[in-house]
């Protein structure tokens, strides 16, 4: 057994090595040759540039939800739960109390796991749509660009105050985020309203 651990374990450590770690490093030098070195060459101050690294995280977050189709599997887990819940209520008209104390039981274990797969599912599409992307680029981030800090204010105590780089990404990413957000419930209800008509 120790064995077969040992060599899982050397095997994933030469597909890490070999594979996995020079492919991330090229695809690191590709995007710091395409984000950052033309936003360097034109000036851009390092807030902006971090600022834009975080809006384009923020398209790919929304892309791979897309790719994932979240919003659909969400959907989706919602109708069956309302299915479910109606078939549960309607078992009053049984008017056994015995075969409908264990259907409402039978129903209730059936939600219960159909629940559990759901947010397992759900957790799985979130991490790869939202927090992925986010550790990638902030890891890429930090191994790419030298700045302590993007942005330095004047601060009434200590005479300045620093703003680091990954609370300037992440406050873009969110904002981009949301305005993504918006702008899909925006076309949502859009889509709903000239399907009414």
């Amino acid at each position: 057994m120790d064995t077969l651990l040992e060599f899982f374990m050397s095997l994933l450590d030469t597909l890490f090595y070999s594979l996995i770690s020079p492919a991330a490093v090229k695809l690191g030098n590709v995007m710091e040759l395409l984000l950052l070195e033309p936003l360097e060459l034109l000036h851009v101050p390092p807030i902006l540039q971090i600022g834009a690294i975080g809006v384009l995280t923020a398209a790919l977050s929304l892309v791979l939800r897309k790719l994932l189709k979240s919003a659909e599997k969400d959907e989706e887990f919602r109708t069956r739960f309302s299915a479910k819940k109606a078939q549960q209520e309607e078992l009053h008209r049984l008017g056994n109390w015995q075969v409908e104390e264990k259907l409402r039981k039978t129903i209730d274990d059936d939600i219960d796991e159909d629940f559990n797969t759901y947010l397992a599912g759900r957790f799985a599409r979130y991490g790869i749509a939202y927090l992925l992307p986010i550790f990638m680029v902030l890891y890429w981030l930090q191994a790419v660009t030298d700045y302590e800090a993007v942005a330095v204010f004047p601060s009434a105590g200590s005479g300045e105050s620093v703003m680091p780089v990954m609370v300037v990404y992440l406050v873009f990413y969110g904002v981009a985020l949301a305005l993504g957000f918006r702008k899909i419930k925006q076309k949502k209800q859009q889509t709903g309203n000239v399907q009414h008509r």
